[in-house]
């Protein structure tokens, strides 16, 4: 995502970098809905933490609305 440490996941590259590029450390990911009003104002914290925590996981988000409704 644009200018944070998190990884946009899609259908076309989840197993290429969650298993294959980056696994060396653990993922944490939040399967969001872009409408939702609860993951928009989480959202902030969510980059906020991946920017701090680059360290000891990867952090990623997924647009589950958007690949599977």
């Amino acid at each position: 995502v644009n200018g944070s440490a998190l990884y946009n996941l899609t259908d076309s590259n989840f197993n290429n970098i969650t298993r294959l590029a980056l696994s060396k450390k653990n993922w944490f990911i939040m399967f969001y809905a872009p409408w939702c009003p609860h993951c928009k104002r989480y959202l902030p914290t969510w980059m906020e933490m991946a920017n701090n925590n680059t360290n000891l996981l990867n952090f990623a988000i997924v647009d589950w609305y958007y690949f599977y409704c």
